[in-house]
């Protein structure tokens, strides 16, 4: 029997330029994972992939098609297995590490092989990839990733590149049951640690007689520093730990970083030492590490579970978080950022805080208070993932669990008050 296809090319073009989505793409079974498609420079790309119980699972590989509002379906890929983590090679499209669960029912890491040739054909239709209004999609290429390397005693819960052009560029940081290791681009292990073994309240010198065991980072997730090369921090239970890979010891612990559980965490591109985290207490709470007792930002825009929350790779000011209220909010954070937002006069309202839109933000030279800028709700699902472009500033998406990917845009007043 045919298995059923995932489609794209979501509304008119025209509503990109001031709405908030208007692209989507649905995958053809239940999916955790995306993110975007580092290597490729030349446009919006994202990957997503399922994690079926049964029948296949399949990656995709999507391209924005910014001046037709379009989201275009290049390539599927037939998955080993259900798929939980995924990453992106920082320097070769072609490349992807993923966490993936066969019949055997353990995760294993699996380095793949995304053939790209022939991507984007358009049969004569039209042009491909970036193709206009008026053209027809092109003809998704159907294939299959292809195993470079893999480690199937490494069950990796969490896969993380470091980014191009930052530091430790092209490592890979895995976080797996009672492992803590960093791989190179084959595979191959340059350091790691037993983290069932290790005395969180020794490292510490902390006097309470019960701390929370590392090895219980089971399903968490790891996230490279990107000023320090040798620093990773992940998250376990209701905490984060900062980890020196030098030393293989925790440089930091934020204990109780979340009431229940810690879902996410991650690094500002911009600012050293300030990371966000997300979670089980409907928060994201962003924290200087070098004073980390309490959070120095608290974001409280969501229901229940917020399961993912992203800085901006190229503005520190934008930060985007998603969660099991199937709500994906954009957020301004100008006040703990590297560069506060000034504004400057007769300023629309579409970089406002849609809590009071025609609120008088703006007086010249006056610091734009932190604020939620938009809330997308059209999901039907938990919203699990998101990721922004890393072709430019002003595009990100999100996955629920149902398969569907979401292109959303920063709306175009907030865009003048971050370059002008």
């Amino acid at each position: 029997a045919d298995r059923p296809r995932p489609h794209g090319r979501g509304a008119a073009p025209a509503a990109m330029l001031f709405g908030p989505m208007d692209a989507s793409y649905t995958a053809s079974a239940e999916s955790r994972c995306l993110c975007a498609q580092q290597a490729y420079t030349e446009g919006h790309r994202f990957l997503t992939a399922t994690c079926a119980l049964r029948g296949r699972n399949e990656a995709a590989l999507l391209h924005f098609d910014e001046d037709g509002g379009f989201l275009d379906t290049l390539a599927t890929y037939a998955m080993p297995g259900e798929t939980w983590s995924l990453a992106s090679h920082p320097t070769r499209p072609e490349l992807a590490a993923a966490s993936t669960r066969g019949a055997s029912g353990a995760l294993r890491l699996a380095l793949l092989r995304l053939p790209q040739e022939g991507l984007g054909r358009d049969d004569g239709a039209g042009s491909g990839a970036g193709a206009g209004a008026g053209s027809a999609p092109p003809t998704p290429l159907d294939s299959t990733a292809e195993e470079v390397a893999g480690l199937d005693a490494h069950q990796a819960f969490s896969v993380e590149y470091a980014q191009a052009g930052k530091s430790g560029e092209g490592a890979l940081a895995t976080l797996g049951q009672r492992w803590l290791r960093v791989l190179d681009g084959e595979l191959r292990e340059s350091s790691g640690v037993d983290l069932s073994s290790f005395d969180v309240r020794q490292a510490l010198s902390a006097g309470a007689d019960t701390l929370p065991k590392l090895s219980n980072a089971n399903s968490g997730r790891v996230c490279w520093d990107p000023h320090e090369a040798q620093t990773v921090a992940f998250t376990f239970e209701r905490n984060v730990a900062v980890w020196d890979l030098r030393a293989n010891t925790p440089s930091q612990v934020l204990l109780g970083a979340d009431r229940e559980y810690v879902r996410d965490v991650d690094y500002n591109p911009n600012k050293p030492n300030t990371i966000a985290t997300c979670g089980n207490d409907r928060v994201v709470k962003v924290w200087d590490l070098r004073n980390a007792t309490q959070p120095c930002k608290l974001l409280a825009g969501h229901t229940h579970w917020v399961w993912s929350a992203r800085y901006n790779g190229f503005h520190d000011q934008l930060v985007v978080s998603a969660g099991t209220d199937s709500a994906v909010n954009l957020w301004r954070v100008s006040s703990v950022s590297s560069a506060p937002l000034l504004g400057y006069e007769d300023d629309g309202g579409a970089g406002a805080a849609e809590e009071d839109p025609d609120a008088d933000l703006n007086a010249a030279g006056a610091e734009l208070p932190d604020a939620r800028v938009r809330t997308y709700e059209e999901h039907e699902d938990a919203v699990y993932s998101v990721a922004w472009s890393s072709y430019e500033a002003w595009v990100y998406c999100s996955l629920s669990f149902d398969g569907r990917v979401a292109v959303h845009v920063v709306p175009a007043g907030l865009k003048y008050e971050l370059i002008l």
